[in-house]
């Protein structure tokens, strides 16, 4: 997640920032692709984004540093997609088109590696495409993802090594040559 346009919390925080402003869009829509990719289905994504943008609008002053914004984002959107994983615990599937047809400006690199993307995580459960979307989406380490997951690091780990055997095994089953 990029960082917001410079004064988006200051404007959050005095009230002076419209909800349909370009710049709250803007975080919408990153934090839009993020939930869908966890949570697998556009309705679900949309109820996480509501209530994110909700608890960073109604919590914006607990944030001291606000260089810290899209990550303490990126925190609140992850605890909305595990408060929603405890609630439904149920298997997912994303609706990939629609990420990629909903949006129209995105360049043809972010077509193929939301592809390559779908190819990776469509059929990992929600722990593992969890970590993989944080880890290869968002960068992040796994120091990051246990404390944002609030998981043991071990945890991360096998998680990922879970996900990538089946990675393996799925493309061993549709021979794909190479590794995942």
């Amino acid at each position: 997640m990029q960082n917001p346009a410079p004064g988006l919390v200051d404007a959050i925080r005095s009230g002076d920032v419209e909800p349909w402003s370009a710049q709250m869009e803007a975080l919408r829509r990153q934090l839009y692709w993020t939930a869908l990719a966890i949570v697998g289905n556009p309705e679900d994504a949309n109820d996480v984004v509501a209530e994110t943008l909700f608890k960073v609008w109604r919590n914006i002053r607990s944030l001291r540093r606000t260089e810290l914004f899209s990550g303490w984002c990126r925190q609140i959107l992850i605890n909305e997609c595990r408060r929603l994983w405890r609630k439904e615990q149920r298997t997912v599937s994303v609706d990939w088109e629609s990420m990629v047809a909903d949006e129209e400006d995105r360049s043809q690199d972010q077509i193929l590696a939301l592809g390559t993307l779908q190819a990776m995580i469509t059929n990992l459960n929600a722990g593992e495409r969890a970590v993989v979307v944080l880890r290869y989406m968002h960068d992040q380490s796994l120091e990051d993802i246990a404390e944002s997951l609030d998981i043991p690091i071990g945890t991360v780990k096998s998680r990922l090594a879970r996900a990538h055997a089946h990675l393996r095994q799925q493309t061993t089953r549709e021979g794909v040559v190479g590794h995942a």
